[in-house]
């Protein structure tokens, strides 16, 4: 009850904020009307650079399109989306994008690894599809639920949406690659011994985690790279995935 709440009242904002984009840009008895509100500055630069002013219905290209109640995404989302991100099925399969894809491979390695480790458990435990959702749905701690959250994600990161904001967006939107991460190093990581606990050395953890295994090392660098000088890069309006 309470989701479907929310969702209808996220729905009808949607819906409310395309009708007045809508209407702003749109309308056909207010021609120019809003571009004469900006400064004549603006407004010149806009000419010189072919900007698009609302009103201007020969570059506008989705105010020509139907507006549909069962759809509720406002019409001029997908035409910006398309437009400027080249977001459509394999839009962003260009050699000049191949730097995003290389960017974005850890985190889509960690993803399938744990997709895979993941799902040889669950049918190591259950035995079959049927007794996986069984179990499931009689535990509330499986993390299956986000497993198929972050494979969708994935999916649609590869194929549909920029690829270059996957990293940010699986790191931001799903708890399953820092379960699955925790889980790797905690199987991985020696035990304390007694040195570790007389003279502890800076992060013991992590410093013993690093040490055991060249990929451990990497693995912990690409996270703190990640953490450090990925927000440098974002903060900054700098490539980042």
């Amino acid at each position: 009850m309470l989701i479907t709440i929310c969702w209808g009242i996220f729905g009808s904002q949607v819906v409310s904020h395309g009708s007045r984009i809508h209407h702003s840009f749109c309308s056909r008895n207010t021609t120019h009307s809003r571009a004469k509100e900006m400064p004549d500055i603006v407004y010149q630069y806009a000419l010189q650079s072919k900007l698009v002013l609302p009103h201007d219905l020969e570059s506008l290209i989705w105010c020509r399109k139907g507006r549909n109640i069962l759809y509720p995404i406002p019409s001029f989302y997908y035409h910006v989306q398309e437009k400027y991100w080249q977001v459509e099925p394999f839009g962003y399969w260009q050699l000049k994008k191949l730097p995003c894809f290389i960017m974005a491979a850890p985190a889509i390695f960690i993803v399938l690894y744990g997709s895979l480790f993941e799902i040889n458990l669950l049918k190591r435990m259950h035995g079959s599809l049927f007794g996986v959702i069984l179990g499931t749905l009689q535990n509330a701690s499986s993390i299956l639920p986000f497993l198929i959250h972050t494979l969708v994600l994935t999916f649609l990161a590869l194929v549909l949406y920029n690829v270059e904001v996957f990293t940010r967006i699986l790191f931001s939107s799903s708890p399953f690659i820092y379960l699955i991460i925790a889980q790797y190093m905690d199987r991985r990581t020696p035990l304390v011994t007694l040195d570790d606990v007389q003279y502890p050395t800076f992060l013991p953890f992590f410093t013993n985690f690093s040490r055991s295994h060249w990929m451990h090392a990497l693995l912990l660098s690409y996270l703190l790279g990640y953490f450090y000088i990925g927000t440098l890069l974002h903060a900054n309006w700098l490539p980042f995935t």
